[in-house]
């Protein structure tokens, strides 16, 4: 459903390199897809702080000197900040904006990610433009599997395929089958 909305509004612009900039704003599903996509897997999975003076956190007393760990994937997935908090659901960006402490893909304060309007943008233009021209699919029943360490990642990678409209994939999986016997997975053409 998503990929049908971002490529209709994505059809109605230039996103060409001279004119990307000021259609940037007009891409609002686009970017509510990317801050989705954020939210459900955070670059970062959590960073630790130390307490600089005593504090009481939620009925928690937290003594100075104290590390604190903020896990950006357990935040964005509190129900009591977020509705349907496991589910792909971008219109809760077109809607209205999050709670500024509620939704932290790119840290806050002065730890923010300094490159975060930046990689929002170049990601939004990206989805943008591949929807312009191409349908994303995967050749797999089994989930994509986030792992945490540093940053988050996928457990292994996976091939996509882009169709263009009007490609059906089933035709497309069974003319081009994937050679499942060598990491990483490849389209036999």
């Amino acid at each position: 459903r998503w990929q049908s909305v971002i490529a209709e509004e994505a059809s109605q612009l230039d996103l060409s390199v001279d004119s990307a900039a000021a259609s940037l704003p007009k891409l609002v599903h686009a970017r509510a897809a990317v801050q989705e996509t954020l939210r459900l897997y955070p670059p970062v999975l959590a960073v630790g702080r130390q307490a600089r003076l005593s504090h009481d956190i939620c009925g928690t007393p937290v003594p100075e000197g104290s590390m604190i760990l903020l896990a950006y994937w357990l935040l964005h997935r509190d129900s009591r900040l977020w509705a349907r908090p496991d589910s792909f659901d971008p219109s809760r960006f077109v809607e209205s904006e999050p709670d500024r402490f509620a939704y932290l893909p790119f840290g806050i304060g002065p730890h923010v990610c300094i490159g975060a309007q930046l990689a929002l943008s170049e990601a939004t233009l990206a989805i943008a433009r591949l929807m312009q021209t191409f349908s994303i699919a995967i050749k797999s029943d089994r989930p994509v599997l986030p792992v945490g360490a540093i940053t988050t990642r996928p457990e292994v990678a996976r091939m996509l395929f882009l169709f263009r409209p009007g490609m059906d994939a089933d035709d497309f999986a069974a003319r081009f089958p994937l050679d499942t016997t060598t990491p990483p997975f490849r389209a036999v053409i």
